[in-house]
């Protein structure tokens, strides 16, 4: 048994180092990305989409490996672009756009953006991004490897997440469901592997890059939606590390439900927060003391503002307070203390 454990540490040991403790970047591998444009206009690329009446933002003609990634630590995509006489909406952010992307650190988003493609910010060290109020869907592994993510809230009318969506964001401490998703495919937040085939019997060899750091996953619904499997594992039977090492926080009354669910049942930590109850009042609208106008958070004296796992996002009296996501916060002053919701 001694020797069996031995050999499964050297396996975790040399699997580290391969991947790297910087997680994504020397040989890990990225997917190759060919990108073919329609056109160009002050310096972003467009390709227009099937219908001819929008666009998807993309890069220049090549591919991942020969085109370089846009060179803007603040990046603002426009609601729309004109090119050739006519206007089109921008309603996408394409495959690998800001792939590999070590510049960026803001993107702003108009509220046309209805979808995320796969790999659309993959291993790049995006800090900091808004969700338009049209975005309903988050494709494959498009913030993979994202190490500069901390805290996601889905914002409510997103209904799609895709395969590995967040997966290996190692830095990320708290995720937050939205309270319509419909689907969300497996590996959305773990860890990544990879299968080398091996020359002789066809068999392979997994290569592991360490899994997420998070801590608590909220999830507001009532009913628990269908999760195909929140991470891959190394090996078969070792224990998963965001069933054993992070806690679920579910509405009250509902603990027996997520319990008995496929997936969610094997948290080993279950927690009812009366925070995520949907019956839960927010702060009213003529609240003098905190209330939300035009997507921002109003008050007096200092405000505190807080996300769902207890991290302190912001700090300030209200006009130094910046535009947050859409999503749940908890919001404080010397007055009063409420939860509140952004959308």
């Amino acid at each position: 048994m001694k020797h069996r454990h031995f050999i499964l540490f050297i396996v975790l040991l040399a699997s580290m180092v391969w991947c790297g403790q910087t997680y994504g970047q020397g040989p890990c591998p990225r997917p190759t990305i060919t990108y073919s444009p329609d056109f160009c206009v002050d310096g972003i690329y467009y390709r227009i989409l099937k219908g001819g009446t929008d666009v998807e933002l993309t890069r220049a003609e090549g591919t991942n490996e020969t085109v370089l990634p846009y060179n803007r630590e603040t990046f603002i995509v426009p609601e729309s672009v004109t090119y050739e006489d006519k206007t089109y909406p921008v309603i996408r952010i394409g495959e690998g756009a800001f792939i590999d992307d070590q510049t960026i650190k803001k993107i702003v988003l108009p509220d046309c953006i209805k979808d995320f493609d796969s790999y659309s910010f993959a291993f790049s060290t995006i800090e900091e991004f808004n969700y338009p109020a049209s975005l309903l869907r988050i494709g494959d592994y498009a913030f993979q490897f994202c190490e500069n993510l901390e805290s996601i809230v889905i914002p409510d009318q997103v209904h799609y997440l895709g395969e590995g969506a967040f997966c290996s964001c190692v830095n990320m401490k708290t995720f937050t469901f939205g309270r319509q998703i419909i689907q969300a495919k497996e590996n959305l937040l773990g860890s990544t592997c990879w299968v080398y085939p091996s020359k002789n019997s066809g068999g392979g060899l997994w290569k592991y890059c360490i899994s997420t750091e998070l801590r608590y996953l909220y999830c507001p619904l009532d009913t628990p939606p269908g999760i195909v499997d929140f991470e891959t594992h190394w090996y078969y039977d070792g224990p998963y590390y965001i069933y054993h090492m992070c806690t679920l926080r579910i509405p009250v009354g509902t603990k027996e439900k997520y319990e008995s669910a496929s997936v969610w049942g094997w948290f080993r930590i279950i927690e009812e927060d009366p925070s995520l109850n949907s019956s839960l009042p927010e702060v009213a609208e003529d609240c003098e003391a905190i209330h939300v106008a035009d997507g921002r958070i109003i008050g007096v004296g200092v405000i505190e503002v807080y996300d769902l796992g207890g991290r302190e996002i912001a700090r300030g009296v209200a006009d130094e307070l910046p535009q947050l996501p859409a999503g749940f916060y908890i919001v404080r002053n010397s007055h009063t203390t409420a939860k509140i919701a952004i959308r």
